[in-house]
């Protein structure tokens, strides 16, 4: 799990993208809005 920099408490992440293995991810705090960040997951591949 991540927390906020800013009030600390849980934030969620979204799934916005996928493009072959790979998701682009946004993960954001539903409680003041502040941290957003994105970032790249690499899904295995089976």
């Amino acid at each position: 799990m991540s927390y906020c920099k800013v009030c600390k408490k849980e934030t969620k992440q979204i799934p916005i993208r996928k493009i072959d293995s790979l998701i682009i991810v946004e993960e954001y705090c539903p409680w003041c809005d502040e941290s957003i960040l994105r970032y790249e997951k690499i899904l295995p591949i089976e």
